[in-house]
Order: structure tokens, then C-alpha cells, then sequence
């Protein structure tokens, strides 16, 4: 049931406007010389239904990534051939399975995590909006949390999260929207 009420969400809210709209929307614009309505192209609050995008990392960002971190990763060029062969066969497919959060927990200590802000607008004193992605990698696996977060204020509240976990012994992620 839940499932079918997420599909009822607005990815991409047309039109929010702020509280206050109303009082200059209905204004009498007949007297104002030159006066022309503009029409609306672009969302003002910088919403994203954006899920993320499936890449391979170039080994420039493989090293980049050793030179920082103790993480053994591998890229698309790697000089191993059979760990390679792994990437060969990449395929997006639905599945009732589900991010083990448990595997998040204490017992796996984390080895390296972050936090990347994309954006963030106070949007003009109205509101605030940021779109940010957190990460951590453990022994076994990887977690990341992308969030766009909107609050238009006494209009709407809305977060878009998208999980992704990383099974770094399997050959497979799960990915939450």
C-alpha cells in the first residue's frame, strides 16, 4: 500500500510560491507602464528528482581516491583482467531486496566517510533548499545518502532521499528512491 501512495508524490512540484504570493499576484498591473507577464521557465527552489548515474571510475580518480584514503578500489582500467570482467556485465533490474542496515552499524567500523554539499540557497529569505551527499565505506561495503531538501517557509517541507549500498564481497548494489 505504501508503495503505491509514494507514486502519488510530485517529483517535481510545478509552481511553488511562497506564502506571501498571493497579496501581489492579485495586484492591479493595468496602471504600470510597460508592464509584461513573464511567463515561468525555470523552478526557483532547484528541485531534483535526481536518482544518481552509473559510471565507472577513470584511473585518475582511482588514484586520486588511494592517495587519500587506505581503500584498495578498483577503476575501468584496471590491470586486472578477471576483477574486470566484473564490470562487463553491469544490469539495472527491480528487486524486493532491501539495504541491510544492519550491516551500518558499530560492528563494521567505518574507514572512511564524508559529506559533499552540491548546493544550498537560502531562497531569498523565503526558505531553504541544499542538495548533499553523504558517504561511508566500511570493510565489506559502501553507503551513500543523496538528499535534496526544500522548505518554502509555511508552504512546503519535502526531502527526495536516495540510498545507495554497496555489497564490496558481492557483485551487486541496492539502490532506494
Amino acid at each position: 500500500m505504501a508503495h503505491r501512495n509514494l507514486n502519488l508524490v510530485d517529483m517535481s512540484p510545478s509552481r511553488v510560491q511562497v506564502k506571501e504570493s498571493s497579496f501581489w499576484k492579485n495586484k492591479d498591473m493595468s496602471k504600470i507602464k510597460d508592464f509584461k507577464q513573464m511567463e515561468v521557465t525555470s523552478d526557483w527552489t532547484f528541485q531534483t528528482p535526481y536518482k544518481g548515474t552509473l559510471k565507472y571510475l577513470t584511473p585518475e580518480v582511482v588514484e586520486e581516491i588511494k592517495k587519500y584514503t587506505s581503500l584498495n578500489i578498483l577503476g575501468a582500467d584496471n590491470s586486472n583482467a578477471q576483477e574486470e570482467s566484473k564490470f562487463d556485465n553491469i544490469k539495472i533490474e527491480e528487486t524486493e531486496e532491501q539495504i541491510p542496515y544492519n550491516r551500518l552499524g558499530q560492528d563494521n567500523p567505518i574507514l572512511h566517510a564524508g559529506e559533499v554539499y552540491t548546493y544550498e540557497c537560502d531562497l531569498e529569505d523565503c526558505g531553504y533548499t541544499c542538495v548533499n551527499a553523504r558517504f561511508r565505506v566500511m570493510n565489506d561495503c559502501f553507503y551513500v545518502l543523496f538528499r535534496s531538501y526544500l522548505r518554502v517557509d509555511g508552504v512546503i517541507v519535502r526531502s527526495l532521499d536516495t540510498r545507495i549500498f554497496g555489497d564490496i564481497t558481492a557483485n551487486y548494489m541496492l539502490r532506494e528512491f
